[in-house]
Order: structure tokens, then C-alpha cells, then sequence
């Protein structure tokens, strides 16, 4: 129709209509175009909002866990230095004491790996939907925490190459039958452990360990704090209280 109407107009030479003809083809194509475009943004803008919403609930259950890791390194950190006074100044002296030191000397050794849920984010990274993302605080945050979980993951591989050897560990701590005759129980090896030449620079550097995976375990659980509080604002998060109303 506006076809025939153009070559009308030419045939007639009313070259005032011939313009306005072609305004009317160029402004439908623009009009067409920021159509398609705000539709493809209203999309982009609906995944992203899908994707910080989970990523939201992830991290809430990621600082759980990271602030769990941070107390049992904690835990450690006192054990290491407990063990270290009872090799320098005296052995243990009741029952109490000895149990004390073999828990230490038998769980110095847990640096428990972070086992986060991390699935929105994999599934933003995996999707190549990384770009959505348009506050840029936040995308740096993400890129952050990325670099503070894999430098997590070479620590703990360091960390392993602190340990006893295989025939040490099976001098310290031995599994025995329980006195009541039900399951098993572990013994320590106090003198062996005293005397040993190496033992107390393994258990500093296990203090060390420990104390070095608290730290940074702790400012991981503030980057997924910090992520969240920057949701919030980006995505009209509602707060952890209104969620559970």
C-alpha cells in the first residue's frame, strides 16, 4: 500500500509527498527498531534479576558456612597453642588434660575444604551472562570473590605439605578397641610427640594455618556480606526479615 502510494506520488512528480512518504518508512523502521531493542533490555533486565536473586540466597548460606569455618579455625588456633604448652612446659596432668591434648594433636590436622553453593553465579559464568550485570561495584565484588575462593583452594594445597609424615601419624595417634568393648578408640602417643625433633615446628605451622584460613575465610564471609547488602540496593532485594514474614 505505502509502496504503490510512493510510486503514485513519483509518477506525479509531488515530491512534498514522496518526502513526507519516506519520513513515514524511516520513522516505523526507528519506531520498529527501539521496540525490539526495549524488549530485548526488559528480558536482559528479567535474567539478571533471576540470576541476583539466587545468587542473593546462595551467599546468605555461604556466609553461614564461611563464619562456621572461621570458629572451627579458631578452635584450632587454641588447640595448636594448648598442645605447644604441654610439649614446652609439662605433660598433661589428669585425664582431663590428656584428652585436651589428644583432641588438639588429633584435629589439628581438619582444614576442612569450603563446600559453598555457588550455583547461580556458576550458572551466570556458564551462561556467558556475566555482562548483564550492569552495577559495576557489584561485578567487581563477584570478581573478587572468584580470586578469594581459587587462592582459598592453593592455600589449603600448601597447607597439606605442613603435615606429619605417614609413618609419624601412625606413631601419635592409634586406633584402638574401646575399653567398654564398643567401637573404637584413639590414643595419642604423648611421648612420642614431645620428644619428636620436628614437633613443635609442625604445630606452629599449623597454628599458622589455622589462623591464616580464619583470616581469610572471615573476609570472605564479609565479600559475600557485602555482595548481598550490594543486591539489595541494585536488585530491590527485600531484606531477610521480610522474606521470612
Amino acid at each position: 500500500m505505502l509502496l504503490r502510494r510512493i510510486n503514485l506520488h513519483l509518477k506525479q512528480q509531488n515530491w512534498t509527498a514522496v518526502i513526507l512518504d519516506f519520513l513515514v518508512v524511516v520513522l516505523g523502521i526507528v519506531v520498529g527498531l527501539q521496540i525490539t531493542d526495549w524488549n530485548e533490555q526488559r528480558k536482559d533486565n528479567a535474567k539478571e534479576q533471576q540470576y541476583l536473586s539466587q545468587i542473593y540466597r546462595d551467599f546468605g548460606v555461604n556466609i553461614e558456612k564461611a563464619n562456621a569455618l572461621v570458629a572451627h579455625h579458631d578452635e584450632r588456633v587454641n588447640d595448636s597453642m594448648y598442645a605447644i604448652s604441654k610439649i614446652i612446659k609439662q605433660k598433661p596432668q589428669d585425664d582431663e588434660e590428656a584428652e585436651r591434648f589428644k583432641w588438639a594433636v588429633l584435629t589439628l590436622k581438619q582444614r576442612p575444604p569450603l563446600m559453598l553453593e555457588m550455583g547461580g553465579y556458576n550458572a551466570l559464568i556458564a551462561a556467558g551472562d556475566f555482562a548483564l550485570i550492569r552495577d559495576n561495584e557489584l561485578r567487581n565484588l563477584f570478581i573478587r570473590i572468584d580470586s578469594a575462593i581459587t587462592t582459598d583452594k592453593e592455600m589449603l594445597d600448601i597447607f597439606a605439605g605442613q603435615d606429619w609424615n605417614e609413618q609419624d601419624q601412625l606413631r601419635i595417634g592409634k586406633t584402638l578397641p574401646h575399653p567398654s568393648g564398643r567401637g573404637l578408640a584413639f590414643e595419642v602417643d604423648y611421648d612420642y610427640v614431645a620428644n619428636h625433633p620436628q614437633s613443635l615446628s609442625v604445630f606452629s605451622a599449623w597454628r599458622r594455618s589455622h589462623a591464616t584460613l580464619r583470616d581469610y575465610r572471615s573476609y570472605l564471609a564479609k565479600l559475600f556480606t557485602d555482595a548481598r547488602e550490594r543486591i539489595k540496593v541494585v536488585n530491590n532485594q527485600p531484606s531477610d526479615t521480610e522474606n521470612s514474614q
